[in-house]
């Protein structure tokens, strides 16, 4: 059995009932789809949660590649819990998290350059439309 649409739709739902790093606009933004500025201005999102995503972007560029699926996931598993956020904020920060849970999730055992590359450009795309706040 196959159990990854049942992990992303358990972090869909999970992360639906809930609710990451500082920079100029990236050239990494063309990877978002479905994310707005709020009226030009970036999103708000507790700093908690900045850290988190922060902490991701650490682990895709460690070079024991085979360790980076777990961590990447248990990542995720407190981004989730620490979810406080509510509003239009939520919902952007929703809609850029599901692709990136999407390809995480999607992982094998040791992931591949092309997987790492695509992870850390769009982690580094976050800085685009949030901010911690």
């Amino acid at each position: 059995m196959n159990v990854l649409p049942l992990i992303i739709i358990v972090g869909a739902v999970l992360f639906a009932s809930c609710s990451a790093p500082e920079t100029p606009p990236s050239e990494n933004t063309h990877l978002v789809e479905n994310v707005s500025l709020n009226e030009g201005n970036k999103w708000d999102v507790p700093s908690e949660m900045v850290a988190i995503l922060k902490q991701m972007l650490l682990i895709v560029n460690q070079k024991k590649k085979s360790e980076i699926p777990a961590q990447l996931k248990q990542q995720l598993d407190e981004l989730f819990n620490s979810c406080s956020m509510r509003g239009e904020a939520h919902e952007q920060l929703h809609n850029y998290l599901i692709p990136l849970i999407e390809k995480i999730n999607a992982l094998k055992e040791t992931p591949t350059a092309s997987e790492l590359h695509w992870i850390k450009h769009y982690l580094e795309a976050f800085n685009t439309y949030f901010k911690p706040q």
